[in-house]
């Protein structure tokens, strides 16, 4: 009777933690939408995604030997990487006249091949 009582408290402590992180992902997911400080957001979701891919997925048993695929873990975080905003393109929304000088003050490297 109190191995079976042991057994409920430990998957009560699961079920806790499963909706936690539900309700962290769902917080995650719907902030870009409803503030406009979307960096937080993707960088928090790229941290949450990899922290799935590594303790739930187990990067995807890449080392294993017999993996198919890495799982969904390094897509999430591309597509957050994707999402993140240009700081070139905030400032020319902020000020026009400023992407001159951001373009102008970075370097930029010519690739001539001569034969």
């Amino acid at each position: 009777m109190r191995a079976r009582l042991g057994c409920r408290s430990h998957a009560t402590a699961r079920t806790g933690v499963s909706i936690a992180c539900a309700v962290l992902s769902f917080v995650i997911g719907l902030g870009p939408l409803v503030s406009r400080h979307t960096t937080v957001f993707l960088v928090a979701g790229a941290a949450l995604a990899l922290d799935y891919w590594m303790f739930g997925e187990a990067f995807g048993q890449l080392f294993s030997g017999i993996a198919t695929d890495p799982n969904s873990g390094p897509l999430l975080v591309l597509l957050a990487l994707a999402l993140y905003p240009n700081r070139a393109a905030a400032l020319s929304v902020a000020d026009p006249g400023m992407t001159q000088k951001v373009s102008s003050a970075t370097p930029s490297v010519a690739l001539s091949i001569g034969t």
